[in-house]
């Protein structure tokens, strides 16, 4: 049969993360914008802007766990003085808490429409 099932290393994950992104830049790269549906948003955004824009949206999907991998967190992850410089200038600052407690892409999405 083969080898007992496992988790996958950080390395094999690191790897598959990363060839899922370089499938949706080429996906992205050579779409072909001929098609009679997107003639209006090139007309409106250019071609650059829908391709580079088409990837962002893939990305968030991708993070969502809405594609061949699933749901990341989103985290920040700030240099640990950063509060106190921050606080001390009167200034906000980031915080250690998962941002994508939703669906990033529908949000992304939203923000467009304003």
């Amino acid at each position: 049969m083969g080898d007992k099932p496992r988790a996958h290393t950080v390395e094999e994950m690191r790897a598959m993360f990363i060839t899922q992104m370089q499938s949706l830049a080429t996906y992205w790269a050579k779409t072909d914008l001929n098609r009679p549906e997107f003639k209006p948003l090139i007309e409106r955004d250019g071609e650059t802007l829908y391709r580079i824009e088409g990837f962002m949206h893939s990305v968030l999907v991708m993070l969502d766990g809405g594609g061949a991998l699933p749901a990341f967190d989103v985290t920040p992850s700030p240099h640990e003085s950063d509060e106190a410089f921050h606080r001390a200038n009167g200034e906000n600052w980031w915080a250690r808490e998962v941002i994508n407690d939703c669906q990033l892409h529908d949000e992304w999405n939203a923000m467009r429409r304003k």
